[in-house]
């Protein structure tokens, strides 16, 4: 998903611990549950989250992949 900053966002975090994590010079957060691997960045302009089953690694692919335009 791709979010305007204008967005409000909730993220449970009851019993995870986020990770804070930089991918392609945009800051964010990683954490897990329930099977469930969830990126979040920004770019200053856009929120872009990305979450599957997949592993860690793979999702983290994902992100990295992310063509931003300016």
């Amino acid at each position: 998903e791709q979010l305007t900053f204008n967005v409000s966002m909730a993220v449970d975090t009851e019993g995870i611990t986020t990770e804070e994590i930089t991918i392609n010079n945009m800051n964010g957060i990683i954490y897990s549950k329930r099977g469930l691997t969830t990126i979040i960045v920004n770019d200053n302009s856009y929120v872009h989250l990305i979450s599957g089953y997949e592993s860690r690694e793979e999702l983290i692919k994902v992100a990295e992949s992310l063509y931003i335009r300016k």
